[in-house]
């Protein structure tokens, strides 16, 4: 599977992890190479860690050079904005809103992706925020992750930031 029509089908979610693998795999026969695709690429098919899986894909598209485009930042980020604002107005549940705009985050160039990478976090469950230690170990609070998701939230929905794409030129 080549690399626009895997990127479309995650768009959709529409990939499973084993997709992935056989993506990574394309990749490294087409002459790509990475860390991130040859550790996705070597994943055991018998136990494919769905958010290990993913997250690895991050990675890859580094690995790749895949970019995205300077002009579509906006309107990534407006569509985080929106996603924000169902999340307080309660259209949908937190989890699903924090999972929808860490995906958003992971398609931003850095250094742009930072203004969302709070939202990685928190998808991950691990925002030092909300964790607590427990014996020799960290626990996320989860009514402390709630108020952080809708603090975020808030932040975001209210923010007013725009990426000026002729600094890009």
């Amino acid at each position: 599977m080549n690399s626009s029509k895997f990127t479309g089908l995650l768009y959709l979610g529409k990939i499973t992890p084993q997709d992935c693998v056989d993506w990574a795999n394309t990749c490294l026969q087409e002459g790509k190479d990475g860390e991130y695709l040859r550790q996705l690429a070597s994943m055991n098919k018998n136990y494919l860690d769905k958010d290990e899986v993913f997250k690895l894909v991050r990675g890859c598209f580094a690995d790749i050079g895949f970019r995205c485009h300077p002009n579509e930042i906006n309107s990534l980020l407006s569509e985080a904005k929106e996603v924000a604002r169902k999340i307080l107005s309660s259209e949908i549940e937190p989890f699903e809103g924090v999972v929808k705009i860490s995906g958003i985050a992971g398609q931003i160039d850095f250094p742009f992706y930072k203004r969302l990478s709070d939202w990685i976090y928190l998808e991950e469950q691990n925002h030092p925020e909300c964790l607590e230690k427990g014996w020799i170990f960290y626990k996320t609070n989860p009514q402390k992750w709630l108020e952080i998701v809708m603090r975020e939230a808030k932040k975001l929905a209210e923010s007013d930031f725009e990426i000026d794409v002729r600094d890009f030129r």
